[in-house]
């Protein structure tokens, strides 16, 4: 018998070798066995990325099932496994630091109650609203998620409007609220088809599988080494958490918060009532969720470039956006060049106060269960995949607000971030085909004006000084106002001075480029040397930290993906501005860098 194992098989074992070896090294070198784990799945990743490159055949597999009223039924029996979990299993009286002794009961209560608090609503909702499938299997799954937070925390929110305790109502309006949308559902969906086809693709899905392993696989280690509860935000939040569960924290005429809003602390609230677990566990245990930002980010690029030759962008992007900086190269010299270092502890904690990176990286790979990963970014890659994607009106007009207002009102600064740049595509790049979200994203806004003015303080529209509205509130509005004429109008009659603008711009940046391309290396060389050049002096910490970012920094924070968008720019620019969503997305590096910049003194 002749075993044939074809050049691109071999190659991606290769790398996956490579890599495996490189963690292993690394993991003898800081003596970290943890590295070493995270490296088994990264090694994966690094066979399938490879494989998925070489590999020219994108085979996509369908199968059908038989009866399409399975996944019906599986929806059904799980929210009533969940709900009897949640009533029939007792809470764990114990103390949170005998967490090894809580039983697997306890733990499959706390399972059911993220499943009727985090995900089975939403996945019930938009059922109820894709009758047709437009919406990919991956973001289903986030807006799944997401929309669960929403309706959790307004289910919360009446309940504290109401003049009620979310302890006394929190888990009979759960569980109505999840028998309520099925049986919706199953009202909506009576007649089906017969039979139902899926397609996959396995070397998609291997990879993103493998990504997602990472990311668990991190998420894991990182719950268990700082049981019960994770210093820094996730106090802050617990702390706020209980403040609500009674009433809303009114001292003073000011409602007592963390970080200016309270949609996060009323949803934890929810999911501790139902969890039976004790509460510090219920909140770490969130780490489950670190798998959105990624899963939204591909799925946002996907709907973006997902023909022909642009099938396997989205893959790529998804990989690279994982990795760090330089600040791993630094932390490697450290070891090399001073024995000093001999806790990891304490190396990584130099690399970054020097680099910007590791503990600073790009915030995309989550180490806290926070509003950010949970919400922010999620959110934000939502909204973008839905700036592209067509889907029903009936799916915008409900889905778009939901997450406008549950962005703005769970951390604010991607939602703001994310209407500029959708009034900056509505005046610049906006096709006549694509689909229209500014007058969504208004009703959104709307949406949080509206529970502002319930509630007994307001947090979100005013400005807290007499009567005056909150300026990012009123900037945010005023531009989605602006997106949302600009599509109505771009409609009805193109905006013909705009395109001569934009038309005469690419031309003349163009044929500028021959000289324009030096300038960006010499920019990029120019950080790096201004970094050189005060590194034994630099420290973050007294930079400002996480409230300023120094624009030289750049380079070392983006690391590899950074340069390599350098070497993209310089050599590729011409094609990239005639692409009208690569010169999109081109545009919005200046944007973010600009905004990250004017950050620093506003």
């Amino acid at each position: 018998m002749i075993i044939r194992i074809k050049l691109h098989t071999v190659i991606s074992l290769t790398f996956s070798i490579i890599t495996l070896l490189a963690f292993l090294l690394s993991s003898l070198l800081f003596k970290e066995q943890i590295i070493l784990y995270l490296g088994l799945p990264f090694a994966l990743s690094t066979f399938v990325f490879s494989y998925a490159l070489l590999y020219s055949n994108d085979k996509e597999f369908s199968f059908r099932i038989a009866h399409a009223q399975i996944p019906d039924i599986i929806l059904g029996a799980l929210i009533i496994l969940s709900v009897l979990a949640v009533l029939l299993v007792p809470a764990y009286n114990g103390s949170m630091l005998e967490w090894m002794k809580i039983s697997p009961l306890n733990w499959l209560r706390y399972l059911s109650s993220l499943l009727l608090t985090s995900f089975l609503p939403g996945y019930s909702l938009l059922k109820i609203l894709d009758r047709k499938h437009v919406l990919d299997t991956g973001i289903v799954i986030v807006l799944s998620c997401l929309v669960s937070f929403f309706i959790t925390f307004l289910a919360g929110f009446s309940i504290l409007v109401s003049a009620n305790s979310l302890d006394s109502l929190g888990l009979p309006i759960i569980i109505m609220t999840n028998i309520f949308l099925i049986i919706i559902y199953y009202l909506t969906n009576r007649e089906k088809t017969r039979n139902h086809l899926l397609t996959v693709n396995w070397i998609e899905l291997g990879l993103i599988l493998s990504i997602l392993t990472v990311i668990t696989v991190g998420s894991v280690i990182t719950t268990v080494s700082n049981l019960p509860l994770t210093c820094g935000d996730m106090q802050n939040h617990y702390g706020t958490a209980l403040n609500f569960l009674k009433r809303f924290p009114v001292y003073g005429g000011k409602m007592v918060t963390y970080s200016g809003g309270y949609l996060f602390a009323i949803y934890l609230d929810v999911v501790f009532i139902l969890s039976g677990i004790p509460l510090a566990l219920a909140e770490q245990c969130l780490y489950i969720f670190s798998f959105l930002p990624i899963l939204a980010f591909y799925s946002s690029i996907k709907a973006w470039f997902n023909e022909g030759k642009d099938k396997r962008l989205p893959l790529v992007a998804t990989v690279l956006s994982i990795l760090l900086g330089f600040g791993g190269l630094y932390a490697l010299y450290l070891k090399f060049t001073d024995p000093a270092y001999t806790d990891i502890i304490q190396l990584l904690s130099t690399a970054t106060s020097k680099t910007y990176d590791i503990y600073m990286r790009i915030l995309y790979l989550p180490d806290i269960a926070a509003p950010l990963w949970n919400i922010g970014l999620p959110v934000f890659f939502t909204l973008l995949y839905f700036l592209k994607k067509n889907s029903s009106n009936l799916i915008r007009a409900t889905i778009i607000p939901v997450l406008v207002a549950l962005g703005y009102m769970g951390h604010p600064s991607e939602a703001i971030i994310f209407i500029i740049i959708a009034f900056i595509y509505a005046l610049s790049f906006r096709k006549n085909d694509d689909a229209k979200i500014g007058s969504y994203t208004v009703l959104g806004l709307g949406v949080v004006a509206l529970m502002n003015l319930a509630a007994p303080v307001q947090v979100f529209v005013s400005s807290g000084v007499g009567m005056g509205f909150s300026l990012p509130f009123v900037i945010s509005l005023i531009l989605a106002v602006a997106a949302s004429v600009a599509e109505l109008v771009k409609a009805k009659r193109a905006f013909l001075f705009l395109m001569n603008i934009r038309t005469s711009f690419s031309e003349k940046l163009g044929k500028s480029w021959r000289y324009g391309k030096w300038v960006l290396i010499y920019i990029y060389v120019f950080f790096f040397i201004v970094w050189l050049t005060i590194e034994k002096d630099f420290n973050l910490w007294t930079w400002g930290g996480y409230s300023f970012t120094p624009f030289f920094v750049f380079p070392l924070r983006f690391g590899v993906v950074g340069l390599l968008a350098i070497i993209s720019i310089f050599i590729y620019f011409s094609e990239i501005i005639r692409d009208r969503r690569l010169f999109f997305f081109l545009s919005l590096i200046p944007v973010g860098f600009a905004l990250e910049q004017l950050a620093n003194y506003y």
